[in-house]
């Protein structure tokens, strides 16, 4: 599946690296734009909202986002406690945002971040950083699941695929010509 237009959902999760620290990707489905990232050394609610932050502020709220049942973003209900709400789910109700919860050992529903990840996996040597990396895969690396006649990368995808509505904000900085 994808979605058609940018901004109608992102996925989001963690990722735990080969020395031990953490590392989130928000990545917007129809473009697979990675809108927003961060690591460190521990896998909170606070950093996952953080992260969430700085994409907002730079490209505003999606509609919806997808996670899986991690404590970072679900308060699951247990044995002996009550399903409540976690930090990160009164952040996106505050914000107006959907929460949709992949299906419980089903980790094909994040499919596109997994892959973003397992790439990095297989390509890390080729990158000083992981913020190279980032940039590689949204400016320059083509995907063959976008626009393949013309080499489409994630953030010419993304401006592309605004809904109508949106095409008239975009600041005339980040268009990609």
């Amino acid at each position: 599946y994808e979605r058609e237009h940018s901004m109608s959902l992102w996925h989001t999760d963690w990722k735990q690296l080969n020395d031990g620290r953490w590392w989130i990707a928000y990545m917007d489905d129809a473009s697979r734009l990675i809108v927003s990232y961060g690591v460190f050394q521990e896998a909170t609610a606070e950093n996952t909202i953080n992260v969430l932050k700085q994409a907002v502020t730079k490209y505003g709220c999606p509609r919806e986002i997808l996670t899986d049942r991690g404590s970072q973003f679900y308060a699951n209900e247990g044995e002996r406690k009550e399903k409540g709400v976690s930090q990160f789910e009164a952040y996106l109700a505050d914000q107006g945002i959907k929460h949709i919860l992949c299906r419980v050992n089903h980790p094909q529903t994040n499919g596109k971040l997994e892959r973003f990840y397992g790439v990095y996996d297989q390509k890390q040597h080729q990158f000083k950083s992981i913020g190279e990396y980032v940039q590689w895969h949204n400016e320059i690396k083509p995907h063959l699941s976008l626009n393949i006649e013309t080499l489409e990368t994630p953030i010419q995808a993304f401006h592309r695929k605004q809904p109508p509505e949106q095409q008239a904000t975009i600041p005339p900085e980040t268009k990609v010509k």
